[in-house]
């Protein structure tokens, strides 16, 4: 049978298919790698930093889970609505990007220690008061995140919310509110 094939392939027309499969199969070939290799643009873009279409699916993604893990055993996915949940996870993004840009800009930094014992002070991540890794690891499985994930995560979290505490904290007066008081 093989013999047959080889000896048909010496003909014109076989070889004028073989030549048009190739040709199809180069020209769509190229046009997937080019689409491949061309990186879509951001959907958003906050002075200068992207924020990527995966980084909103993935947040939709753990809000959906975080809602579900609320809502308990009997929670029904199909009730949460993506396209609201992509408004409220955009916004959180941009917002977060703000937050870290201006965090950054004051030089504001956590320590590798205080972010261990934070870990290690979650009540969600103890068992009988102390800390269990497998507690831990299996919380963040729950959200669909690594520990490595987590920690920056909470780095992220603690420096946002110092700049946050920073401005909510402080207390100054201008000159014009000090004239109309006195």
């Amino acid at each position: 049978m093989l013999q047959s094939f080889r000896d048909n392939t010496q003909s014109i027309l076989i070889k004028i298919i073989i030549g048009f499969i190739i040709i199809t199969f180069a020209l769509f070939g190229v046009d997937s790698l080019i689409g491949l290799t061309g990186q879509p643009s951001a959907p958003v873009t906050v002075n200068g930093v992207d924020i990527s279409e995966r980084q909103i699916v993935e947040g939709i993604d753990l809000q959906r889970r975080r809602l579900l893990a609320q809502m308990g055993e009997n929670a029904d996915p199909s009730l949460l609505d993506d396209s609201l949940l992509r408004g409220a996870v955009v916004q959180d993004l941009i917002e977060r990007e703000l937050l870290r840009q201006t965090a950054e800009e004051q030089e504001l930094r956590v320590s590798d220690q205080y972010l261990d014992s934070a870990i290690l002070a979650t009540r969600e991540f103890q068992v009988d008061g102390a800390f269990d890794r497998n507690q831990f690891e299996a919380m963040l499985r729950n959200v669909g995140m690594t520990p490595m994930m987590y920690r920056d995560y909470l780095r992220n979290e603690t420096v946002v919310g110092q700049g946050r505490n920073g401005v909510v904290a402080s207390a100054f007066v201008l000159p014009e509110e000090l004239d109309r008081l006195t």
